[in-house]
């Protein structure tokens, strides 16, 4: 009997603008049976993300879905070319510091250790026009706009990177939905994935352990009665082989005479033999 394995989901995005979309995700994935792991959970005191955070939840992960749109996202503090946990450098640091975003690092941390990473993409995500109606009633409007103008380009050049194959658009609910349907898809293909067990396998397991714990019980007894066996078999088998030689000791006829003594002590030690 087989059962579907329950993986942990790590959901990647800048956290401006994209609060709807992480829910909607989210949402989907507890509905899919799955475990979400969302960073929101995982900021620090000032706000920011811990990078050795990130890379905990990323390594015990079985899957990311990354959400990429308008902005390319905060650029990680105290990372350099020295400390960057990249095996192979990204080729864009500046003066030695870090200036790729988290979302960014994200990406290029999952591919390297061969996670199976999924983007979702903005349809949108280089209409200003759409950006400014997004952040009219946001309180840091111009402070957004401002990163949009900055990052533009890093953000179009990471959006370009991802491989089309594992790259899902959207522009609504509906067609983020389809996009979740899709993935969900794909990942129940995987036989890859390690996953986690779920509690009725796990019951079903522990069923099976006692079950091999008994047969292995019956074995060995079996085993043993075979021993018992074996043993009485050997035995019979040498009483048949003494009646043999007083068979051949009544044949020789009995002469009190050195040889046949000789003859009756050499037959007792074949059968004994």
């Amino acid at each position: 009997m087989t059962y579907d394995k329950v993986y942990k989901i790590f959901i990647s995005s800048v956290g401006s603008l994209l609060i709807h979309e992480r829910n909607v995700i989210r949402d989907d994935i507890w509905k899919s049976g799955h475990l979400p792991i969302a960073m929101e959970g995982f900021t620090s005191s000032s706000n920011e993300y811990s990078i050795d955070a990130v890379i905990k939840y990323l390594d015990n992960s079985d899957v990311v879905i990354i959400v990429l749109s308008h902005l390319y996202g905060s650029i990680i503090n105290g990372l350099n070319g020295k400390s960057c946990q990249l095996k192979r450098p990204c080729n864009k640091c500046k003066g030695g510091d870090c200036c790729i975003s988290y979302t960014h690092f994200e990406y290029l941390y999952s591919i390297e250790k061969k996670k199976l990473v999924f983007c979702i993409v903005d349809n949108n995500f280089e209409n200003f026009t759409i950006f400014s109606e997004k952040i009219k009633k946001e309180p840091e409007a111009l402070k957004l706009s401002t990163l949009y103008h900055r990052y533009n380009e890093a953000n179009k050049t990471f959006i370009n990177e991802v491989n089309d194959k594992f790259r899902f658009d959207y522009s609504n609910d509906i067609s983020l939905n389809n996009a979740m349907l899709r993935i969900n898809s794909f990942i129940s293909k995987n036989d890859k994935l390690i996953g986690l067990v779920n509690g009725t396998m796990i019951d079903e397991l522990d069923s099976s352990r006692v079950e091999i714990t008994k047969l292995r019980n019956e074995n060995e007894k079996l085993n043993n009665e075979n021993i018992k066996v074996m043993n009485n078999y050997y035995e019979l088998e040498n009483v048949s082989n003494i009646y043999k030689s007083l068979y051949k000791i009544k044949n020789i006829g009995i002469r009190r005479d050195q040889n046949v003594k000789n003859q009756i002590a050499e037959c007792f030690r074949n059968a004994i033999l």
